[in-house]
């Protein structure tokens, strides 16, 4: 039964349309985790699901006007489904990676791990592992600034 100042999509969720949404947004938001934005190979990852996010984004779009033209299931929801199952797989994977970093660095910070672990990282060998210079730049600043494991802490719980 619809009232006269009621239609019938008002229990539906008002989602914003693909113009509303900043291409940067997704970025934007998995790199104001601690230490995420800021490793260059994690934020590598990020911009690319920030890519592939746009790309979905505009099939799902054309997705629903087909179905909503033609009210049938369109060919292209196969690919829609295919494309943000790697979607997620690679968002999964980023912040898995992370989440590891993350209680990592709360491990040794708890247990006094920290400089043993940037000793390790930091070890001569005979070629540059900018992987390993930059996690021992992250843990260093922790210890530099403890603070920093709350931060990553609530980081976690934000991402829980």
């Amino acid at each position: 039964m619809t009232y006269e100042n009621e239609s019938w999509d008002d229990d539906l969720p008002n989602y914003r349309t693909a113009d509303e949404i900043p291409s940067s947004e997704i970025s934007v938001a998995l790199s104001s985790l601690c230490f995420l934005g800021g490793d260059p190979y994690l934020a590598m990852q990020i911009t690319g699901i920030a890519i592939v996010d746009q790309f979905i984004m505009g099939i799902e779009y054309d997705v629903l006007r087909e179905l909503h033209e033609t009210e049938r299931t369109p060919p292209a929801t196969v690919f829609l489904s295919a494309q943000t199952q790697m979607w997620i797989f690679a968002v999964y994977e980023l912040l898995r990676t992370w989440l590891e970093q993350a209680k990592d660095i709360i491990k040794w910070a708890k247990n006094g791990g920290l400089e043993l672990k940037i000793r390790a990282l930091e070890k001569k060998l005979p070629y540059r592992h900018y992987g390993q210079e930059q996690r021992a730049s992250q843990l260093r600043r922790v210890v530099s600034n403890p603070d920093i494991v709350e931060t990553i802490e609530a980081d976690l719980r934000l991402t829980h």
